[in-house]
């Protein structure tokens, strides 16, 4: 197998590049550094009143200390999960979005001494709102509304928010400060919830389209579930946008993603990833309990549609994380993907061979077996209330399952 070379080496970005250019309002109207921050259990790594204006945020006591620490080699407690990946020999969102973004590494240069910054946001991430028709096993109520009668499972999820809770789409001081900085912005993230059902959504391409910034890159995370929303047509909508960038979420294959992600219709699916194949840019897939041993079919059949993916590892809730499976399924999953790869590595870009490892080389790190009743327990639970079955779903983690 050729070796894989790190993929982020010269790095000249003094730590990380988004509190130069970035802002996350969250979906219960405070500020995080970023969305994968919020991974890092602490209160403390959010900011800011709810529905306070992005420009007041952007140079905050907490963004110019974070660019201060940056800038001497330091980094705030929440960015530890980027850097503990990359201890482990994983890649992280930090080293994706530094290499991205490696075109702003000029503004860390024009950092006051206080870690203010003359330049406005240019990367927006404004989650409009927690509507969602999926109830995803990983996801909670704070993210999806479908999840609200179920909440009462969810004991996970650390913030509650509350069904169709928005703090962006109908704030005027929010929408004041785009129109102050909207022919700076250069890309927009879209997430949830779930984006296509949500009003903010469809309020921002409109805003964008009447203010003639349509080269801003869009960029999706979505579960890929519609094609129109009330009298949008997505497609015909987009055809105003020459950048857009779509990652459909998905983990697992068939009847196993339908599991793990409730509300999920693989055949539906699979039709809109045909519908929508020229924006797609690449899949989200999650590695998790449920999905690390379908993943191999799953980013088969992405291959297949001349597509790509990138893998997130699951790391909260815990008891989700395939770190929890027993020794027997991590050999014969360890066996399965080295069995797999020995043959069909040619196939993968080093960026996604480099993906399919440290998926494996998460699952393995660290043994989490004494989560496997709480595993259970909320399987189980679930199960009940969905009218679905583990074991019949999962049959070769079956034996293992039965005797906790």
């Amino acid at each position: 197998m050729r070796k894989l070379n790190s993929l982020f080496e010269n790095e000249e970005i003094k730590g990380c590049i988004l509190p130069w250019i970035h802002v996350y309002g969250r979906l219960n109207g405070t500020y995080a550094l970023c969305c994968h921050s919020e991974n890092y259990e602490s209160a403390a790594t959010t900011f800011g009143e709810p529905g306070q204006r992005p420009l007041d945020v952007w140079n905050s006591r907490k963004y110019k200390k974070t660019r201060k620490m940056f800038l001497k080699g330091q980094y705030p407690d929440e960015c530890s999960v980027c850097y503990d990946l990359e201890a482990n020999g994983q890649s992280s969102h930090r080293q994706r979005i530094n290499h991205k973004y490696k075109r702003y590494q000029s503004l860390q240069d024009k950092t006051s001494l206080d870690g203010s910054l003359n330049s406005p946001p240019v990367y927006l991430d404004f989650r409009f709102g927690n509507l969602c028709n999926f109830k995803c096993r990983m996801c909670g109520p704070d993210a999806s509304t479908a999840w609200f009668k179920e909440r009462h499972l969810a004991a996970h999820h650390s913030y509650a928010t509350k069904p169709g809770q928005d703090y962006w789409t109908h704030n005027d001081e929010f929408w004041d400060d785009m129109e102050k900085i909207c022919h700076n912005i250069d890309t927009i993230y879209f997430a949830g919830g779930e984006p296509f059902v949500q009003d903010g959504h469809y309020k921002m391409l409109n805003f964008l389209i009447e203010k003639g910034n349509t080269d801003v890159e869009l960029q999706y995370n979505t579960n890929l579930s519609y094609k129109t929303h009330k009298k949008y047509n997505i497609k015909q909508l987009w055809d105003n946008f020459p950048n857009v960038k779509v990652w459909p979420s998905i983990d697992g294959y068939g009847d196993r993603a339908e599991y793990s992600r409730k509300g999920l219709d693989w055949k539906v699916f699979a039709e809109n990833v045909s519908l929508f194949k020229e924006r797609i840019q690449t899949f989200s897939v999650c590695g998790s309990a449920y999905s690390i041993s379908s993943n191999l079919k799953l980013i088969s059949w992405i291959k297949s549609q001349g597509l790509t993916f990138h893998i997130t590892n699951l790391t909260s809730p815990v008891f989700l994380d395939s770190s929890i499976l027993p020794k027997e399924a991590k050999a014969e999953i360890n066996d399965q993907y080295k069995s797999y790869l020995k043959t069909k590595y040619k196939f993968f870009t080093d960026y996604e061979l480099k993906n399919i490892l440290d998926s494996v080389r998460h699952m393995n790190r660290v043994d989490n077996t004494h989560l496997l009743p709480e595993f259970k327990k909320f399987n189980t639970a679930l199960d009940l209330y969905r009218n679905e079955n583990f074991e019949s779903t999962f049959t070769e983690f079956a034996s293992w399952y039965q005797k906790i």
